[in-house]
């Protein structure tokens, strides 16, 4: 496992008996175990794939006060309010939470809700398409693909939207043991997930404010 799925795996489980003013202080990781160093990617690419897990827990804690600081450096801190678009804005700015879209909705099977960006704001790779079932942070290709798909024809093909969604449903339709770090997970009704997705994300974007906001 590497540097930042060790984390997921311990923060997911810290998470759930978290006191007020927990610290975790990570320090010296794997300085006697060779083997487990060696697979270890550069610095600079280790504190990025850290900081973008640890940016994805806050957002789905948005009612936890994160803060994270490197080498004495802070490099983001979250209030705590339980606002999710406030916690946006704390983690990637005024111009991006100004440019995102409000999305609410539900089917028999899910309700989703959070914000995605306009067509003014975008990325070079998906690391940036949050999603949150049942308050888990997770990954699904097939959930990604969908959002992608949503924004066909209006983003170019190499550039990928922001968004922060949370999927609510029965945890009964879902199944965490697929992945050792539980960052994936199965759906037995993904179809009617994707639907969802897809005609609420193509609505909000069609009938959005495209004009940029921001900084004058």
């Amino acid at each position: 496992l590497l540097y930042s799925e060790i984390l997921f795996v311990i923060l997911n489980h810290i998470l759930s008996i978290l006191n007020r003013c927990t610290i975790i202080e990570v320090s010296e990781l794997f300085y006697n175990t060779p083997a487990r160093l060696k697979f270890m990617k550069s610095l600079q690419a280790e504190l990025s794939l850290t900081v973008g897990f640890l940016e994805k827990i806050a957002l789905s804690h948005p009612d936890i006060s994160f803060t994270l600081i490197n080498d004495n450096k802070e490099i983001f801190k979250t209030s705590g309010s339980n606002d999710m678009y406030k916690c946006i804005h704390e983690i990637f700015g005024y111009n991006t939470a100004k440019n995102m879209i409000k999305i609410d909705a539900e089917n028999y099977d899910y309700i989703i809700h959070g914000y995605i960006s306009n067509l003014n704001i975008s990325k070079s790779n998906r690391n940036n398409m949050i999603t949150l079932v049942n308050g888990r942070v997770v990954s699904n290709i097939s959930v990604n693909r969908t959002i992608k798909d949503a924004y066909h024809t209006v983003l170019a093909e190499n550039k990928f939207p922001i968004v922060v969604i949370s999927i609510e449903t029965d945890p009964t339709l879902i199944d965490v043991n697929i992945h050792p770090t539980k960052q994936d997970i199965k759906f037995s009704k993904l179809e009617s997930l994707n639907d969802l997705l897809f005609s609420t994300i193509r609505t909000a974007i069609n009938e959005s404010d495209n004009t940029f906001k921001g900084y004058t």
